[in-house]
C-alpha cells in the first residue's frame, strides 16, 4: 500500500499499530476486503489490535462471514476482553444469526472474560 511506502521512504518503519489504525480506517469506510488484503500482507504477525480493527469494520457494516473468519484469528490471543464477545454477539443478532449470537454469548460466560468499567465524558457549557 501507498502509505507504508511512503513511510519507509521517510524512514519510518511502519508498526502493528499502523497496520491497524489503516484497517480500522478502510473498515469504517466499508472496504472490509481491502483491510484483510493489509493484513495479509503484513510482514510481521497481525496482533489483538489489527484482528479487532477487522472485527469492528465487519460488524459495522453487517458482514458476518468476515466476521467470524476475524474472530477465530481473534480468539486465538487467548485473554480476549468482553468487549470482543459482545461485538460478535451484536454482529450476530443484527444479521439475524441467533444461534451464533447466542455461541458467542456462552463463549463469554465459559471464559469468563471481565467487562471492563466504562465512561462517558460530560462536557459542561
Amino acid at each position: 500500500m501507498h502509505y507504508f511506502i511512503l513511510m519507509k521512504q521517510y524512514g519510518i518503519e511502519p508498526s502493528d499499530q499502523h497496520y491497524a489504525s489503516m484497517v480500522d480506517i478502510l473498515g469504517h469506510d466499508n472496504k472490509v476486503q481491502e483491510a484483510l488484503a493489509i493484513i495479509d500482507e503484513m510482514p510481521m504477525q497481525p496482533t489483538e489490535c489489527v484482528w479487532g480493527a477487522l472485527l469492528t469494520g465487519c460488524r459495522l457494516h453487517g458482514d458476518t462471514e468476515l466476521a467470524s473468519y476475524a474472530a477465530e484469528f481473534f480468539f486465538e490471543f487467548g485473554s480476549v476482553g468482553s468487549g470482543m464477545y459482545v461485538l460478535l454477539s451484536n454482529g450476530y443478532d443484527v444479521a439475524g444469526i441467533y444461534v451464533d449470537a447466542a455461541r458467542a454469548r456462552k463463549m463469554l460466560r465459559d471464559t469468563r472474560a471481565k467487562k471492563g468499567n466504562g465512561f462517558k465524558l460530560v462536557r459542561g457549557g
